[in-house]
């Protein structure tokens, strides 16, 4: 049920890039964006939220620090960074 979304928030995305967004307003690019930044942080509450509630019906030690906000959703890398 979700790939509905993530086509209509990619077909934006393209059609912004290919079409410029010079026809666009100052203030219609911030109600995008501020749309955008709503759903953004909707999504990650609901993500944050089902891992504390796996985390508490699994408790497993530290993985170590997580650098950014998905870096928690990845498989862990056992082997470290190979940069």
């Amino acid at each position: 049920m979700i790939k509905p979304y993530i086509s209509q928030v990619d077909l934006i995305a393209g059609q912004l890039h290919h079409n410029g967004m010079g026809t666009f307003s100052t203030d219609e690019l911030r109600s995008l964006a501020g749309s955008l930044e709503t759903a953004i942080s909707l999504v990650y509450g609901e993500i944050r939220h089902r891992m504390e509630r796996e985390q508490e019906a699994n408790p497993q030690p530290a993985r170590g620090p997580v650098r950014g906000m998905l870096d928690g959703l990845l498989p862990s890398n056992e082997g470290g960074d190979a940069a």
